[in-house]
């Protein structure tokens, strides 16, 4: 069994401009946050879980058939907020603004991985990048502080690219942390 999620990776531009951002926030105090590796952020359009290694050729060949009429679309990442909500935050996110076309893109994906009999997801879709999570011993306690942080920390435009393909990650969990590599890299249109 293969750890498994579907995702949109961040140009360079992108990711070094939310290190520059997680930097920031960590100079302002100690908070118990557990920060993501900048490497490690990504947009998540579906987590699969554990996939039978013998099934991903075959999520290769549908995702492929289900995103082959799709345009490449613009993301745009900028503000900063927490899940789930700011007075209660547990998760760090900046926030992604995306084409409408990027929003058909994910419904294909959902699509497609529940036609292959993986759950359908629970939530809206809601794109975003998550940057640190607060740490579980953290509780209401630490809220104030950290809900006062994000709301002072001016965040504006992280940077914009285009999106020309969706990719099927393999995440292995290790005690320093997620490492992820890419299985598949599937082309939009």
């Amino acid at each position: 069994m293969i750890r498994t999620f579907i995702a949109l990776d961040l140009s360079p531009e992108i990711k070094t401009n939310l290190a520059v951002l997680a930097r920031q926030l960590k100079s302002k105090g100690g908070f118990p946050v557990k920060w993501t590796a900048v490497e490690n952020i990504h947009i998540t359009l579906k987590f699969l879980g554990d996939v039978e290694e013998k099934m991903l050729p075959v999520l290769q060949s549908r995702l492929s058939a289900a995103v082959q009429n799709f345009q490449p679309f613009v993301i745009r990442i900028g503000e900063l907020g927490a899940f789930p909500k700011i007075d209660q935050p547990r998760t760090i996110w900046a926030g992604c603004e995306m084409d409408q076309e990027g929003y058909h893109v994910q419904k294909a994906v959902e699509k497609t991985t529940t036609d292959l009999g993986f759950p359908k997801a629970d939530r809206p879709f809601s794109p975003h990048l998550t940057i640190g999570r607060l740490i579980n011993s953290a509780g209401p306690r630490d809220y104030p502080m950290l809900a006062q942080i994000i709301r002072e920390t001016a965040v504006t435009n992280l940077g914009t690219q285009i999106v020309n393909n969706i990719r099927v990650y393999r995440s292995d969990l290790l005690p320093a942390g997620p490492k992820y590599r890419i299985l598949y890299d599937i082309p939009l249109g």
